[in-house]
């Protein structure tokens, strides 16, 4: 069994998705992410979702359309059964997720991680955020690219273009279903 992911917000993709039922036969979504942690290292997730209405609702709609869900495919939603399939889903959009640990409810002593919270980062903003022209409108006069110059030249800053050539999400570990529980 992989090591568990220690709770916190994490960097994700989705990796498979699809429609279930709950014990009382009830629909909701699911999605199965890989997690990256702080060390690069992949974990496979799993989010579910209800889709009983407020704020339930809300926050699960919420959740697939920071998944990448097109808002021209609404009448589609019955394909999110087909999973990747249904192309629904943006597969190479980062998410954040948000982690907890979770006892089995028939097993209490077994405890897996499970994806609380899906938020969509390009909705994330700084407090007082302002655009690229005010930017450069406030930076004039203030000769920060001299700066930054004199700080690379003195320090011996270099680009370090390894972090590019591969990319975590490429470095995916082999899962069985037994690590997936659902």
């Amino acid at each position: 069994m992989a090591e568990l992911i220690p709770e916190g917000t994490y960097r994700a993709k989705v990796v498979f998705y699809g429609m279930r039922t709950t014990q009382a036969g009830k629909l909701e979504p699911a999605i199965v992410f890989n997690a990256t942690d702080n060390d690069g290292r992949i974990h496979r997730v799993f989010w579910r979702s209800s889709l009983n209405e407020g704020t339930a609702r809300t926050n699960t709609i919420k959740s697939l359309f920071a998944c990448g869900y097109p808002p021209d495919k609404i009448s589609k939603i019955a394909s999110f059964a087909d999973g990747p399939d249904s192309g629904l889903l943006d597969m190479k959009q980062d998410v954040e997720v948000v982690i907890i640990h979770e006892a089995d409810k028939e097993n209490p002593s077994k405890i897996y991680p499970r994806v609380q919270w899906v938020n969509d980062l390009k909705a994330l903003k700084f407090q007082n955020a302002i655009d690229k022209q005010e930017t450069m409108r406030l930076l004039q006069g203030m000769n920060l690219e001299a700066d930054m110059m004199k700080f690379v030249k003195d320090n011996g800053v270099k680009r370090d273009d390894s972090r590019s050539k591969d990319s975590v999400f490429d470095r995916v570990p082999q899962v069985s279903e037994a690590d997936i529980p659902f």
